[in-house]
């Protein structure tokens, strides 16, 4: 706490990625410093409880989401086209939400391009187990047909295999 405390009294601008306690607490301290935030949205917790069937207003994570959606000062969703989701369904934040390029550069500048089809999906983050990659290789082989899932992303362990409907591209340079 106290390291957060000094790196926040020389900080301009707490960048925040992710909801978590201590993301929480420089969000709470950032207000009394007066620094100012900006919250990188990767997905929206209270969307997704509502797609899982969970109740929205008893999850610690969409409560806390709430809190980062209200106070920070610049909402940055990964994706034009999650911005402007999050811009319909979040009006009251629209007069700060930005977006990000989340990371991948556009194939001119990587050299890598793959066509956009129907029944494939691609899919980031590889084997970490909060992506699911691995289950949603298992839900795509069960669909066969022309169904095709591409992963990529580092792999940590050994339990993502290529297969007949899925494939790991690894790191994208």
């Amino acid at each position: 706490m106290a390291e957060l405390f000094m790196k926040m009294s020389t900080s301009r601008v707490v960048v925040l990625s992710g909801i978590t306690r201590v993301g929480m607490i420089a969000l709470r301290l950032s207000r009394l410093t007066r620094t100012k935030t900006i919250y990188i949205m990767h997905g929206c917790a209270d969307y997704e409880a509502k797609l899982n069937g969970r109740e929205p207003n008893s999850d610690w994570l969409i409560k806390r989401e709430k809190e980062l959606l209200r106070s920070a000062d610049l909402l940055l969703p990964v994706s034009l086209k999650f911005s402007e989701w999050v811009r319909e369904h979040y009006p009251e934040y629209a007069h700060k939400t930005e977006h990000l390029f989340n990371g991948i550069d556009p194939p001119e500048k990587t050299g890598y391009h793959e066509d956009r089809r129907e029944n494939r999906v691609i899919a980031v983050g590889a084997d970490r187990a909060t992506k699911n990659n691995r289950i949603l290789s298992e839900a795509v082989e069960s669909l066969g047909g022309t169904a095709k899932l591409i992963v990529c992303g580092k792999v940590h362990a050994q339990s993502l295999k290529t297969t007949p409907h899925t494939r790991y591209l690894g790191l994208i340079p």
